[in-house]
């Protein structure tokens, strides 16, 4: 995917790492917690 957008993306506007997951956190209307996103993220990158 990071090879896809190479060549048509900004460089600022590119990914700079992909992560899969099996579901999104959402809210009772279906839109997709951003919040709860980069909490999560953020849990499983913290350097010690």
């Amino acid at each position: 995917m990071i090879e896809f957008c190479n060549g048509r993306l900004a460089s600022y506007k590119k990914p700079r790492t992909i992560e899969f997951v099996d579901e999104l956190p959402r809210n009772p209307s279906g839109k997709v917690l951003k919040v709860e996103l980069r909490e999560t993220y953020r849990k499983a990158h913290q350097t010690k």
